[in-house]
């Protein structure tokens, strides 16, 4: 007898993807060695050396108290640090090494409290990999100002090196001198965690976005505008309103990111979705979001559409006039999955700054649908040369946002129901292949011919499920095993 061929489905392969390396600077002079190092810990100049040189005073400068505290308040209270740091290291003691035990991918943001001087800082690596030229970092932002010595004086700054960890591990992070320009002052580090969490209907707001000083930029310390009361007008429609809140209170104090180049924050998706995502903003111009996944050279970009129109007005902090409040969308959603994202939002198509205020995350309801189900069976030799049949079910499906799927399965004529979790399948890898291939299959084999179960008639019920609790099934699909043809079967025992 002629064997035929068993009906089944492909699954494709995820590719993997790997990262270059930037070659690690020539030279480390350590004058920190800490092989403990802890997240969130701040390290200061006594910790450096054991002879760092005194400051006399530092006067902060009130007005730039809310860009401090956008970083997250890294070296503790805005108006704490003139009596917490009390002394500095300059040159080569400003020089070391910090070892971390990352439990935990993601970004994080190594954080250094300086003197400015002229844009030349200590330079950052992680291990070998350079994470941020010190000889080249201008226009951070002055917090206040040191005197020192004989009544030198410097702005204080705080340099903030965004750190991608993919892996969790020990890392290293080095701090070299720069040979050309010696750092001038150095009062402290740490290193933190810096990503913001999306859920499911999140607001992003401008407050949420941490500055990357490896992108050096003119005038930090005024790229936030805080816009004091907003007046919801009657048009604005009602899905901003459940995004944002009825008067906009979501996006907290109305704090205004002006972009004329690009801003970034970190993103973390703890649910994995296909997001609708609205812009809250004052400047009539497009923009564009680019969503990059650590560890995926494959970024997702997407340009917003012309707005929508002025939804409220919103009155400036310390000023008569008031800004029009305008939202912009996207045609289409964009998928995110589960994990961590850098999210960059650059200016508009015509080449004007972008203003804007906050991102709304909308989660667009999960759908998906199985179509045609089919089976296909016959029977196949053991080693004793006896028959054995096996059905196989298959069934197709078009759709997303699968947590889980699989079929019930329901024997003919008493109904007792087959062993349910040998088609069960949760795998985050499984239900990828299942997306990408169109369907799924599960077999009913060990079938003995000439007896009662050989010609027992089988039902299954396929079904995919979303989130937590919502499913969607199939109509049942019949199937009976074909004595008159044999095939290529190969039982899996696990």
């Amino acid at each position: 007898m002629r064997k035929s061929k068993f009906l089944s489905l492909l699954l494709a392969l995820a590719v993997m993807t790997t990262m270059l390396l930037v070659p690690p600077p020539d030279t480390v002079l350590a004058a920190i060695n800490e092989t403990n190092a802890t997240l969130g810990t701040i390290y200061n100049a006594d910790k450096f050396s054991t002879n760092p040189s005194t400051i006399n005073s530092i006067s902060m400068t009130s007005d730039t108290k809310s860009s401090y505290e956008q970083l997250g308040k890294p070296f503790g209270e805005f108006d704490n640090i003139p009596n917490n740091y009390k002394t500095y290291v300059a040159g080569n003691n400003a020089t070391g090494t910090l070892k971390y035990n990352i439990e935990q991918p993601g970004y994080y943001n190594f954080y250094m409290l300086l003197f400015e001087f002229n844009g030349y800082y200590p330079s950052v690596s992680l291990d070998d990999t350079q994470v941020f030229d010190g000889s080249k970092a201008s226009g951070l932002p002055k917090y206040g100002t040191i005197t020192y010595g004989t009544d030198s004086s410097r702005s204080l700054t705080v340099a903030n090196v965004s750190i991608e960890i993919s892996e969790a591990k020990e890392y290293t992070i080095k701090l070299t001198n720069n040979s050309s320009q010696s750092t001038q002052g150095l009062l402290a580090v740490n290193l933190v965690h810096s990503e913001v969490s999306l859920t499911q209907n999140d607001v992003i707001t401008a407050s949420d976005i941490v500055r990357d000083s490896s992108r050096s930029r003119e005038a930090y310390s005024s790229g936030y505008v805080d816009l004091s009361t907003v007046n919801v007008q009657d048009n604005c429609p009602s899905e901003l309103k459940e995004l944002f809140g009825n008067d906009f209170g979501k996006a907290g104090k109305l704090e205004l990111a002006y972009t004329d180049t690009t801003d970034q924050f970190r993103l973390k998706v703890t649910k994995p979705g296909n997001y609708n995502i609205f812009i809250l903003g004052i400047n009539d111009r497009n923009t564009k979001l680019t969503f990059k996944k650590l560890g995926s050279e494959s970024p997702i970009t997407m340009t917003s559409n012309q707005s929508q129109g002025t939804v409220a007005q919103a009155q400036e902090t310390g000023k008569e006039s008031s800004q029009s409040i305008l939202y912009f969308n996207f045609s289409e959603p964009v998928k995110l999955d589960e994990g961590f994202y850098t999210v960059y939002i650059e200016k508009g198509t015509g080449g004007y700054y972008t203003n804007f205020v906050a991102l709304g995350f909308s989660e667009v309801p999960p759908t998906g649908e199985l179509n045609e189900g089919v089976s296909d069976s016959g029977w196949y030799d053991t080693q004793d040369a006896a028959k054995v049949g096996v059905i196989r079910f298959l069934q197709q499906y078009s759709g997303d946002n699968v947590t889980e799927y699989g079929f019930y399965i329901v024997r003919g004529g008493d109904g007792t129901v087959v062993d349910q979790t040998k088609t069960t399948v949760s795998s985050e890898t499984d239900i990828s292949k299942m997306i990408e291939s169109g369907g799924f299959f599960t077999d009913v084999d060990g079938i003995t011919e000439n007896n009662e179960e050989s010609d027992v008639t089988y039902y299954a019920k396929a079904f995919v499920k979303f989130g937590d609790s919502d499913v969607v099934s199939s109509k049942s699909i019949e199937g009976k095993v074909n004595w008159n043809r044999q095939i290529d079967y190969t039982p899996d025992n696990n």
